[in-house]
């Protein structure tokens, strides 16, 4: 099971609060973790007060739980509550805290909802400023790594393909550098190589298609090598297509002879050439 984080803010409130915010925030994780939601929605909410009663009535501490209740509420499938709650957070943070790791999970979190709906435009431009505010809180982290993903996959949505190139290959550079070998580069890797097989490029498609394969495989992963497998074999037959299309382009013969320039005029005349222009007097 993941060790529960304890936030910074409990460790400077008395002993005694500091159980008790800890004993209700465990117990909410726990509910949740268990799809006990109505549990974590009354541990979160006595969460909350006692992070107001021991310390501000704004604060990073409360903005937390806020967070926590909309990943609750988004959860059991109620997307407006989630909004109200995500959105009270990100005004919270706004003010104490703009620039943190809780606001960036916030404007994620929120944006994922957008997304669900197909607001494609406000869903980017939350995870945008999410990711404007990793780059500086959390550099080469596997979290700003996901986040390049997540931007790429709405991009991608939008018909911007190649900006979502660019940003899967941000994540990409990350994770070869903190995580490599692991299951997340893969899929990475195999992201790029549906996006450069989406635009017709299979030569590139086939370069990280086979970086995929090559951990796909030792992992043992079987949705994953299926999906790399499959995607990789529609890159090699799309590469042979294009292939054999160039083949014959180079051998299609050109007139040669008179005679043959000849023929060759008479079959385009009509589409290409007017009676005042003709190269050729028959």
């Amino acid at each position: 099971m993941t060790a529960i984080t304890i936030p910074t803010s409990i460790m400077t409130k008395s002993m005694k609060a500091r159980d008790d915010i800890q004993r209700v925030q465990t117990t909410a994780i726990q509910a949740f973790r268990q799809s006990q939601f109505e549990e974590a929605i009354t541990a979160t909410e006595e969460w909350m007060y006692l992070e107001r009663k021991h310390g501000e009535l704004e604060s990073a501490a409360v903005a937390e739980t806020l967070n926590f209740l909309g990943k609750v509420y988004c959860t059991m499938g109620d997307s407006d509550s989630a909004i109200l709650y995500f959105k009270q957070a990100v005004e919270m943070m706004r003010k104490v805290q703009p620039d943190s790791k809780i606001m960036a999970k916030t404007l994620t979190n929120m944006g994922f909802i957008y997304k669900q709906h197909e607001r494609n435009a406000q869903a980017l431009r939350l995870l945008e400023e999410s990711l404007s505010i990793l780059e500086k809180v959390a550099p080469n982290t596997m979290t700003l790594a996901n986040n390049y993903s997540n931007v790429a996959m709405i991009l991608k949505d939008m018909d911007r393909v190649k900006e979502s190139i660019r940003r899967e290959k941000q994540g990409m550079e990350i994770k070869e550098k903190i995580a490599p070998g692991t299951e997340s580069l893969a899929v990475t890797y195999l992201t790029l190589g549906q996006l450069y097989l989406s635009i017709g490029n299979p030569t590139k498609a086939i370069k990280y298609l086979q970086l995929a394969k090559k951990i796909a495989i030792p992992l043992d992963k079987n949705p994953l090598k299926m999906d790399v497998t499959m995607t990789l074999n529609e890159a090699l037959s799309l590469q042979l297509k294009k292939g054999q299309t160039k083949k014959k382009k180079r051998a299609k013969k050109e007139p040669i002879s008179l005679k043959e320039q000849v023929v060759a005029y008479k079959m385009v005349r009509p589409k290409l050439l007017n009676p005042e222009d003709r190269l050729i007097s028959i």
